[in-house]
């Protein structure tokens, strides 16, 4: 289980955001949501370790490890969100020719999906 006690993380004198508790259970998948700079990048950061928050603490069992994917914009910009989410990171960063298939195979299909 990882599970963040009263995190808070400020830039100067201005918060980012206060005392986040939240317990995340073990065998799931979550998202984070939220509006542009209101501190989602921020506090995945803090989850994963990355950044440590002016306040507060996370704790992850020691059986139990984060998995996570950095955010990069430009990483996936040949890919519709639909193609990612049907064939997933693993095949969508694959071969440019077997991604440029895939988009194709979307775009043929996009009328009869959605």
């Amino acid at each position: 289980m990882l599970v963040s006690s009263n995190v808070t993380m400020q830039f100067g004198s201005k918060p980012l955001f206060e005392n986040i508790s939240v317990k995340f259970g073990g065998g799931n998948r979550y998202g984070l949501i939220g509006a542009n700079g209101s501190g989602k990048s921020t506090f995945m950061k803090i989850l994963g370790g990355d950044l440590e928050p002016t306040l507060g603490n996370v704790s992850l069992d020691p059986n139990e490890r984060i998995g996570k994917l950095r955010q990069d914009q430009f990483a996936f910009e040949a890919f519709t969100v639909l193609d990612y989410g049907y064939h997933g990171p693993r095949r969508a960063v694959g071969s440019e020719a077997r991604a440029r298939s895939h988009l194709r195979a979307a775009r043929n299909e996009r009328g009869r999906r959605l």
